[in-house]
């Protein structure tokens, strides 16, 4: 008895074939054959000007997925209507999202740059309320010298080491504080007469303690100096991130849904 058939061709990806046979063996419904080589498929390939275009809208959609991200939308993306996109407005979507792409990057840049700031004035605020008393005072103190050194967590042992030395190299002619800080951190605080200054730097450098620099930006000849320069510094600069906060609010609510 002849049974009638009927032809079927299915496609899919490549990398799956090996698992697709196996399948349809095991059914037994169809008999298999390979495909004519003249068949009726052929790989469609980009000119030169559908591939400049492509690589084009590849680099707009990555600023505008990089935008979305940056403006906290991308989870917010709706599905794509049934109408077809204007093709006209692309150039102009394609700018937008470069612009767009710029401004959230510098956004994002200077918001890491304050919250970079706003840790590095932490540290110092921290090593400044240990020592406040003594360092309001510190301009005022006649032929003395102040050192000041953080220590990292573990490195307890550092200090009683550095009152030895000190002891060894200059009597009593210093006088040493040191605090725990909330970061795990020791606050050090090193009073030496200014006769014994240049000494104690040398013992300083030679046990590879080193002193907490006075950053660039804040000036001023000593961290005594600096810190409350720094202190005010600290609190302008959450008023700075609500600006950018709000620009990027901006950005979102305004160009969002083109997005």
């Amino acid at each position: 008895m002849i049974l009638a058939m009927s032809k079927a061709r299915i496609l899919g990806p490549r990398s799956r074939l090996d698992e697709v046979l196996g399948v349809l063996q095991d059914l037994s419904l169809l008999h298999i054959s390979a495909p004519p080589d003249d068949g009726p498929l052929e790989t469609v390939r980009l000119n030169d000007n559908q591939e400049r275009d492509r690589r084009r809208l590849q680099v707009a959609l990555t600023k505008v997925e990089e935008s979305l991200a940056a403006l906290g939308l991308a989870d917010r993306i709706s599905p794509p209507t049934r109408n077809a996109p204007d093709v006209s407005q692309l150039a102009r979507w394609s700018r937008l999202a470069g612009r767009l792409c710029r401004e959230t990057r510098r956004l994002s840049t200077r918001a890491a740059e304050l919250e970079e700031e706003r840790a590095l004035i932490l540290k110092y605020e921290h090593f400044f309320s240990a020592f406040r008393a003594l360092m309001e005072h510190e301009g005022r103190l006649l032929n003395a010298t102040a050192y000041h050194v953080l220590l990292k967590r573990g490195d307890l042992g550092t200090v009683p080491a550095l009152r030895s030395s000190l002891t060894e190299v200059i009597a009593d002619e210093f006088q040493l504080y040191s605090r725990p800080l909330p970061t795990g951190e020791t606050a050090v605080l090193v009073v030496v007469s200014a006769q014994a200054a240049a000494r104690v730097e040398q013992l300083l450098a030679e046990a590879r303690v080193q002193e907490m620099p006075v950053p660039e930006a804040f000036g001023g000849q000593s961290l005594a100096e600096a810190i409350p320069r720094m202190l005010a510094r600290q609190r302008e600069i959450p008023g700075e991130l609500e600006a950018l906060e709000v620009r990027r609010a901006a950005l979102a609510r305004e160009h969002g849904a083109e997005l």
